[in-house]
């Protein structure tokens, strides 16, 4: 079944004009930040809401744009991110850091606040994301964790900038 739901998936991309496997290795993400990312989806079942041994992060949205994101080029702003990471305890004085997590590759980049510090803002996606890129935010550079997320994850579709 997964063979099958791999290629519907790289059909399906191909169709959208992305690259239809654009990394060689999927991306894990743990219990939680799956659970962030399906919580909207789930409402409840027939015996009323089901409580999970899983715990949300604070949402990532990050704002719609015209254009593709492109590594190496484009920014990005996570609309109301500054505060919600206020509500585990961030301050404007908290390094954070936006992780952008592509196949296994771990890549951290400085965020700034800013729209009157309600927003988190990345200046560049970093060089060496592509496809399906899932992004958290997190007071540590140097891995994401459960302990030290503070929003996300956000998935956006990134491509590589070429040159000619």
């Amino acid at each position: 079944m997964l063979g099958v739901e791999a290629r519907q998936s790289s059909y399906v991309r191909a169709g959208l004009g992305e690259a239809p496997f654009p990394n060689a290795f999927d991306t894990p993400l743990d219990f939680n930040e799956v659970h962030t990312l399906a919580l909207p989806f789930i409402k409840n079942f027939n015996s009323g809401p089901v409580k999970l041994p899983f715990t949300a992060f604070p949402t990532l949205t990050p704002q719609c744009t015209p254009y593709y994101y492109e590594a190496g080029l484009s920014s990005v702003t996570f609309s109301g991110a500054f505060s919600n990471a206020e509500q585990l305890g961030v301050t404007q004085d908290t390094t954070v850091y936006a992780v952008f997590i592509s196949g296994l590759l771990k890549l951290p980049v400085p965020v700034r606040i800013a729209n009157n510090d309600s927003d988190y803002v990345v200046d560049e996606i970093p060089v060496g994301v592509s496809g399906q890129v899932y992004v958290v935010l997190s007071d540590s550079c140097v891995d994401p964790s459960d302990e030290n997320i503070v929003a996300g994850p956000a998935i956006l579709e990134a491509s590589v900038v070429s040159v000619h």
